[in-house]
């Protein structure tokens, strides 16, 4: 049986070696070339101006982002604990209906309700308590700088590290074109 990249060969489209391998690539790349997707420069570029940002933060700026994080990440934990709350109430809701079923003394039933119990009441304990596990302290000025510097220099690494990983990819994959264009 044929499959999606060997259908070629049984339809008789691909007589020659060159046209089988064509079937590998998108055909407008072995006619174009591989190119360099624009988004991997960009983090980069992205990446060098939060890292110039940090290194050039004063201390208004930062405490002007801390106080903007918190009070966004405050809205958030609210918005977190009522959905747990919510999710909570569910749960429980729907575990006093399966422990009050009656199950007429069925085996099959009795097994499935007790495993559901113990699925519901496994959820019940994930889920947590309402807003547990949330910093609620906000940074001070000097923990925010050297956080956000950190986090821009090896955002930074991780951009390059891409596109570096990115350009060989088009590279090797360019080469790999040039070569299947003399199978032909």
């Amino acid at each position: 049986m044929a499959t999606g990249y060997t259908w070629p060969v049984k339809d008789g489209t691909a007589k020659t070696l060159g046209q089988y391998l064509r079937k590998f690539f998108n055909e407008g790349m072995v006619d174009t070339g591989l190119k360099l997707d624009p988004h991997y420069p960009q983090r980069v570029a992205d990446a060098e101006k939060r890292l110039a940002e940090v290194r050039n933060m004063t201390r208004e700026e930062a405490q002007r982002e801390i106080d903007e994080n918190f009070a966004k990440n405050s809205r958030y934990r609210e918005e977190s604990i009522q959905e747990t709350k919510q999710t909570l109430e569910r749960f429980n809701a729907m575990l006093l209906k399966v422990r009050a079923w009656d199950t007429e003394g069925n085996r099959v039933c009795e097994d499935i309700k007790k495993y559901a119990i113990s699925q519901l009441e496994d959820s019940i304990r994930w889920e947590g308590e309402p807003g547990a596990g949330w910093d609620t302290a906000k940074d001070t000025v000097e923990e925010f700088l050297a956080d956000e510097l950190e986090w821009a220099e090896r955002d930074l690494k991780n951009a390059r590290d891409a596109l570096a990983e990115h350009e060989k990819m088009v590279a090797d994959g360019n080469e790999a074109i040039r070569i299947l264009k003399k199978l032909a």
